[in-house]
């Protein structure tokens, strides 16, 4: 079978994503290392590793090297590993220890719910061992699975496989909220796990911050609430994101093919390309969390994120992020890997996608040549919604911040977006001046901006690249990014030499 046959066999079975770091990295995806086999374990054509015991197997391969400690087998087309007796005991967690030569697809089949189920995940290649790992379909929903029988493998390389099984790992892990949440004395941000780990909140708390009414609209700033009559005061604790919806958040999303074999969506009554979106669809429905940890210093989430313009359809593609607070920036770390069966067309990527609400309407930024030389910043005011209206923005600071209205950088307070080695963003506001209560968050007015790189999506090629965001007033989040640039320890060679391998 040819691998664009395989491939498309794909797309009509059911199918999830897993995690996968390097073994002897447990950090990489924020859990443990997959379970080791049991000193002396041979597997002799018949016996598996499952959490550190021996469990026979049937396996259906090209060829097998039995004389290998680990399973070690080969794939032309297809293979398919069978436990005789079925794992009977509930997990909802599960892991491989593994290496192979090419991509391959793995499809799990456990049972759930009284039924047998089928979830396809996708291996990475590698010369190093990895492990790889996932939470079930539906585990935000606290659906657990039973009785693990079996792991079907589909080659998606260009050539035999050479595959290595160390060892499968199941666990049931403790249900969690929705929001898991960071903090240090500057600001406290959130993810969204139900909303594929996407920034839903960031909170500047080093000093007072109030959203009031100020000359008949809503403005936000530092002590804004001695400015007004505690009438006027909206909220004290303000939420610097919008998440109205799955579109929004500060979240990964990239664009691919917009023509056959391909079939569009539609979005804003045009075709949309093929947009996987870490929050999620149009239609509400959100991206699976396949992995994430939280600890004193970073938030780690991978997720498997849907097709914008498409009705629950998720990509099939993975999206990770590392959230780090660093002062007063957020530091982000994204890597995306698409393995979808298209042939991608050059476009212009959000790197990332940032939604801030409506009172931070000025965008400011340093359009200037001399980079870091305190040159004057320019607000824009009054930008246009984006549909249709593509509005961009240069830098060669490679930074923008959405203010509030204050006329100068000592006053201005707001939120900053830096991506070292990307010049340009677009954006614009939707429903200016519009009503956004009392948590202007969940309003449906946004001010939206995008940096952008022209690129090309390639098969199984993964996608990294970081940013930060600065969070306080204009001045001190330039100097903050001034900071980061001169240390040179943040950039982006990886993204800027993504076509050109």
């Amino acid at each position: 079978m040819k691998k664009a046959a395989v491939l498309l066999i794909a797309f009509c079975m059911l199918f999830c994503a897993a995690c996968q770091a390097p073994a002897n990295n447990p950090t990489a995806s924020g859990q443990p290392d997959g379970t080791s086999p049991a000193e002396g374990f041979m597997w002799e054509g018949k016996y598996a590793q499952l959490n550190g015991e021996k469990k026979a197997i049937n396996l259906d391969a090209h060829s097998m090297d039995t004389a290998a400690s680990n399973i070690t087998f080969t794939i032309d087309e297809e293979a398919k590993l069978t436990f005789e007796d079925a794992l009977d005991a509930q997990f909802n967690y599960y892991t491989i220890t593994f290496k192979s030569t090419q991509p391959l697809w793995m499809y799990v089949g456990y049972e759930k719910d009284g039924e047998l189920y089928e979830e396809l995940c996708f291996l990475e290649a590698g010369e190093e061992e990895l492990v790889f790992k996932s939470y079930i379909d539906g585990f935000m929903d606290g659906l657990s699975a039973s009785k693990l029988k079996s792991f079907r493998f589909s080659n998606c390389g260009e050539e035999a496989a050479s595959v290595e099984i160390v060892s499968f790992g199941t666990e049931s892990k403790p249900s969690v909220e929705k929001d898991v949440f960071l903090q240090n004395e500057y600001i406290k941000i959130g993810a969204d796990l139900v909303y594929g780990g996407g920034l839903s909140y960031l909170e500047y708390i080093k000093e007072p911050v109030a959203l009031v009414t100020l000359d008949g609209r809503a403005e936000v700033g530092i002590n804004y609430a001695d400015l007004v009559d505690a009438t006027e005061v909206r909220s004290t604790s303000v939420n610097l994101l919008n998440n109205y919806d799955t579109g929004r958040l500060v979240q990964q999303s990239y664009y691919g093919i917009n023509q056959a074999p391909y079939e569009p969506g539609t979005f804003m009554g045009r075709e949309w390309n093929y947009n996987p979106v870490m929050g999620g669809d149009q239609f509400m429905n959100s991206s699976k969390i396949i992995d994430f940890e939280v600890t004193d210093t970073h938030i780690y989430v991978k997720c498997r994120p849907m097709d914008w313009a498409k009705d629950n359809e998720p990509t099939f593609s993975y999206m990770e992020a590392t959230y780090t607070l660093d002062g007063r920036n957020l530091l982000v770390d994204n890597r995306f890997v698409d393995f979808s069966p298209y042939e991608h067309i050059q476009w212009n990527q959000e790197l990332p996608a940032l939604y801030v609400i409506e009172p931070l309407y000025r965008l400011a930024y340093y359009p200037g040549r001399n980079a870091w030389e305190s040159g004057d910043i320019v607000y824009r005011d009054n930008l246009p919604f984006w549909d249709g209206v593509w509005t961009s923005f240069t830098s060669r600071e490679n930074w923008w911040a959405w203010v509030n209205g204050a006329e100068n950088s000592e006053d201005s307070f707001g939120i900053g977006l830096y991506v070292p080695d990307v010049g340009k963003v677009m954006g614009g506001i939707f429903s200016q001046n519009g009503d956004v209560g009392d948590n202007p968050a969940k309003a449906s007015p946004t001010c939206y901006i995008a940096a952008l790189q022209v690129m090309t999506l390639v098969h199984f090629k993964p996608l990294e690249y970081s940013y930060a965001l600065g969070c306080g007033r204009l001045d001190e989040i330039r100097a903050s990014f001034k900071e980061l640039a001169q240390e040179g320890t943040m950039h982006n060679d990886q993204l800027l030499n993504y076509n050109k391998d």
